[in-house]
């Protein structure tokens, strides 16, 4: 388990407790949890004071730039100004906006596993790619081949399918994974901060990774198929949900 993975278990139970509602819902009071989550963190790490005491200032320097109409050696004094202060403010804003992307953070990898892709009904033709094969390979059952296609058919319950080196005993991998990921490989660096849920390629093993094409879960029925997955909803709402709460508790 990754750093990032930490709270996933907590969501999951959390989810568990209201899965009688449909997934657009329960996707959009996630969303909203964590907009409510970033503006807290912000408003809480954030010199508001001072935010609200330089935004007339910036106003003032804008507005005397914009309406300037002389030579350029009174222009510079004002473009210095407006600059500072737009700089200030990056400053006293900037790493509090990335204290509260944290909270995100967290909610993102667990919402991008349980929201993402799902695992196909048994007999589904599953596309596979290997990355990286090192040696000659053989999916038992045999992977079918068509053209510039290798597909596999998905196992049934308690059935599975692997992946071996030619003349191998042990398996690379089998089919289906614990969780429904598009990808195992080699453990990297990065995953101490973001764990692959279905594990790992084993370090010796002659191919790096393995690509499935699994199916991906529509949220919403409508719109154009980027619409359908979690992350149009999710982003949407937590965008806005981020701007109403900004404007309603007036957060600088």
């Amino acid at each position: 388990m990754g750093l990032f993975d930490l709270l996933s278990p907590v969501f999951g139970a959390i989810d568990g407790v209201i899965d009688f509602l449909p997934a657009w819902l329960r996707l959009t009071l996630w969303a909203l949890l964590a907009s409510a989550l970033t503006m807290w963190v912000y408003r809480l790490f954030s010199n508001q004071e001072e935010l609200a005491e330089l935004k007339p200032q910036i106003k003032s320097a804008q507005a005397e730039l914009a309406k300037f109409d002389g030579e350029m050696s009174g222009l510079w004094p004002l473009i210095g100004r407006s600059t500072k202060l737009s700089l200030r403010q990056l400053r006293l804003s900037l790493t509090p906006a990335l204290w509260a992307s944290i909270p995100v953070i967290f909610l993102l990898v667990w919402v991008a596993g349980h929201f993402g892709y799902y695992h196909p009904e048994p007999g589904t033709e599953v596309d596979v790619t290997i990355y990286e094969a090192q040696t000659e390979l053989q999916w038992r059952p045999p992977a079918m081949q068509e053209e510039d296609r290798t597909y596999v058919l998905w196992p049934a319950q308690g059935s599975n399918v692997a992946l071996y080196a030619v003349g191998g005993s042990e398996p690379i991998t089998t089919l289906p994974f614990s969780h429904p990921i598009y990808v195992i490989h080699k453990k990297q660096w990065w995953n101490w901060l973001l764990a692959n849920p279905a594990g790992y390629i084993a370090d010796d093993a002659p191919v790096e990774a393995i690509y499935l094409d699994l199916p991906w879960q529509k949220i919403q029925p409508f719109g154009p198929s980027w619409m359908q997955g979690w992350e149009f909803l999710f982003f949407t709402v937590l965008v806005a949900g981020s701007l109403a709460i900004k404007f309603i508790f007036r957060i600088h």
